[in-house]
């Protein structure tokens, strides 16, 4: 939730929390105020806090984080969101988790990403590493603009804009979450893989444990 705009621009951990957009997402606000009473604990707590962008990678039991290469690789995606994301390896995030054990600074968040792009490159990445077509529908930009005017839960919107979608996921899918990660090198020693290299073992994993993919 640090890093979160509604233009292309990368965010370091010092930005202003951009209370104004997330407030009405429950689960992305219980995380604020959640590493905002950690930090306001003072002396009592030595923490370092970590922000991981978007987890990719094998691995993932539930399916929640990979959900959107999932849904591209079974052909379901009705549509690429006009918004941009970071993207991180969980592999990657779990080494920086133990160098902040050793170099964290108390009271300092890390942000965690490895790659910002739009989806349209991030779909046309994943194509190419699947062997697939990139999805020729792209929902245009004015879609976080006619949001507010659309009724909260399931959208059954036109098959142009996306089809059945979740109100909320097509709003946060809408706006920008970039990262500038150098603290996280800088302080931590942290280095994230290449990120097509995520891509690659994400796809694998996922046609190792889905027929017909």
């Amino acid at each position: 939730v640090v890093a979160l705009s509604k233009k292309e621009r990368e965010w370091n951990e010092d930005a202003p929390p951009p209370t104004d957009i997330f407030y009405d997402w429950p689960y992305y606000r219980s995380k604020y105020f959640a590493e905002k009473a950690v930090f306001s604990a003072g002396g009592s707590l030595r923490v370092a806090s970590l922000n991981p962008s978007l987890l990719l990678g094998p691995g993932d039991v539930s399916g929640a984080s990979v959900k959107a290469v999932r849904l591209f690789l079974e052909e379901r995606l009705p549509g690429v969101p006009p918004g941009g994301l970071s993207f991180v390896d969980v592999r990657d995030v779990a080494e920086a988790a133990a160098l902040a054990l050793q170099k964290g600074k108390p009271g300092r968040r890390y942000l965690l990403g490895a790659a910002n792009m739009r989806f349209t490159e991030f779909y046309q990445r994943l194509a190419r590493i699947a062997g697939m077509e990139a999805p020729r529908l792209r929902m245009p930009d004015f879609t976080r603009k006619i949001l507010p005017f659309l009724p909260a839960g399931t959208l059954d919107l036109p098959w142009w804009l996306g089809g059945e979608l979740e109100r909320v996921d097509l709003e946060m899918a809408s706006h920008f979450w970039y990262i500038d990660n150098r603290r996280a090198r800088e302080e931590l020693g942290w280095i994230p893989r290449d990120f097509n290299e995520t891509l690659r073992d994400t796809v694998q994993d996922l046609r190792g444990g889905l027929s017909g993919l």
